[in-house]
């Protein structure tokens, strides 16, 4: 796309220099200033087990971030603190900036890629995850630099390209199982590509691909695997509305978003009839504008993941908003595009700053309180610092023991009381510290008996409960609010502890609230 603008290339590469540091900057502000939540600290938990126990945990509790989990594992080297926890994310994201402006810049120009890499750097969802340690920030990236890879195979079809395109896309689906959706979606756009398509070395390439999944598919196969979990749902159409909505990080950008996408398409409309009218382009053809392919990859980069998983979880539910980060760069280079074609520039400075200023409310949010995720941190110290030592402590649901586990260690004075619930062995270990020293055998038969579900959660045995409690004094209660069963079962208890407890204490903390029973 030809620009009339005064800046050089250097001016542009400068730019994103530029914003690449004061990003990597802004994303490590306070990064351990939060709490872990639920889904970090069980990143924790899988990090810090050997390389043997490891490939037993994926394969029973989470295997779509086995390579996730191994990078984690490596980096807790360094030290186990939640900024350090969080920097690998970080460390994606700042890597995915100069990257998401390369690709920009090779479709549409640098003021495209400029533009792009703001809308990324400034997304609140791409923020939000910058800052967690979770393995999205990584899935954005890889996803960039798959496609990257393969705008570089389609212009010059050398081997050396191919091999580097499977490289991404395998280090990718290592990363996250659903980055498997981006190659699906270019070979998809293949279809829209013009002149003679490259048919046969990406052919090569997904067969490479595929067969370097091998280890990851067993894995999945196994009756013992985690998949079908009930933390991902089977979807239906209003969902992609949903998604699209999220994605746009605010309903002012994502109105705005539609209308640039409705304004591209009736200008597209418009110069086709002009040209069938002129004769200039047969009634068969589709590509007017020379950047027509450029459109068609990013649409199909875009839609064809959610929807493939749309479709799929109708027989497996894996439909979960998250997972399709996959799709969040090709909306946002279709904006870039979209705004980067306006010839003035500064109109073009103007609108991009208008996104980038919508979000900035959501990423102060998400600085304040982590997306007011739950303030685990919190409420185990309130609990460690009044325990004594004849007290009992029950946490709610079973399944977030993981945070336990991490601030037990991390947490001092360690005046953690005895756990009471959850009562079976299984949940327990997940806060045995260190995993690693125990016994291979009691792992593999602590995980592979946990259910596949991260909220599923034991029975509440309630006569068994009783019997232990009243041997304590005191018993402390955390119940995480964010899940709908750990308020029924909080009832189940209060009502079981009445006739011994009396509730003297209660203290909200965001999303955690603890109680304090002392014997009547």
């Amino acid at each position: 796309m030809t620009e009339s603008n005064r800046w050089s290339a250097s001016h542009y590469r400068f730019a994103a220099a530029t914003l690449t540091i004061l990003a990597a900057i802004l994303y490590t502000y306070r990064l351990g200033k939060t709490s872990l939540w639920t889904d970090e600290s069980a990143s924790f938990v899988f990090a810090r087990l050997s390389w043997h126990d490891l490939g037993v945990a994926v394969r029973s509790r989470d295997v779509f971030f086995t390579g996730y989990y191994s990078l984690l594992h490596l980096w807790m080297s360094f030290g186990s603190n939640e900024a350090v926890l969080r920097m690998p994310s970080v460390i994606a994201a700042v890597i995915a900036l100069p990257c998401m402006y390369a690709l920009g810049s090779r479709m549409f120009g640098p003021r495209a890629g400029l533009v792009a890499m703001m809308l990324l750097g400034s997304n609140n969802l791409f923020i939000l995850h910058v800052r967690e340690a979770r393995p999205y920030a990584w899935l954005v990236l890889v996803a960039i630099l798959s496609s990257l890879m393969f705008l570089r195979v389609l212009d010059s079809r050398k081997p050396s390209d191919v091999a580097w395109y499977v490289a991404a896309s395998v280090f990718g689906i290592y990363v996250h199982i659903f980055a498997f959706l981006v190659p699906i979606s270019h070979g998809v756009s293949l279809v829209f590509f013009p002149g003679k398509r490259p048919w046969k070395p990406f052919v090569f390439a997904l067969a490479a691909i595929t067969a370097m999944m091998v280890p990851l598919l067993i894995l999945t196969s196994g009756e013992e695997s985690a998949s079908g979990c009930d933390f991902a749902g089977h979807g239906n159409p209003r969902d992609l509305i949903y998604f699209f909505r999220i994605f746009c990080g605010s309903k002012t950008s994502a109105v705005l978003y539609a209308a640039l996408g409705a304004g591209v398409y009736l200008r597209y409309r418009l110069q086709r009839s002009r040209a069938v009218g002129k004769g200039d382009l047969p009634l068969g053809h589709t590509l007017v504008d020379p950047d027509a392919y450029s459109y068609a990859f990013l649409l199909c980069w875009m839609l064809v993941p959610p929807c493939v998983t749309l479709v799929v979880s109708h027989f497996v539910p894996l439909f979960k908003e998250i997972y399709l980060l996959v799709s969040l760069s090709p909306l946002l280079l279709l904006v870039a595009a979209t705004l980067a074609s306006i010839r003035d520039a500064r109109i073009v400075v103007v609108a991009t700053l208008l996104f980038v200023t919508l979000n900035i409310p959501g990423a102060l949010k998400t600085y304040q309180d982590h997306g007011e995720k739950e303030d685990w941190r919190g409420a185990i110290a309130a609990v460690t610092e009044g325990a004594r030592s004849h007290d009992a402590l029950m946490i709610l649901p079973a399944t977030d023991t993981t945070v336990l586990a991490y601030y037990e260690r991390n947490l001092a004075p360690r005046n953690l009381p005895s756990v009471v619930y959850p009562d079976d062995s299984a949940y327990l270990l997940w806060f045995s510290a260190p995993t690693a020293n125990l016994p291979h055998k009691l792992i593999v038969d602590a995980f592979t008996s946990l259910p596949a579900c991260s909220t599923s959660a034991p029975p509440l045995r309630l006569s068994r409960i009783r019997t232990v409690v009243h041997q304590y004094a005191r018993v402390w209660m955390i119940v995480d609010q964010d899940v709908p069963t750990s308020a029924v079962q909080a009832e189940s208890l209060a009502h079981m502890l009445a006739d011994r407890f009396k509730l003297v204490k209660v203290e909200p903390f965001t999303r955690v609230v603890v109680k304090l029973y002392e014997r009547a």
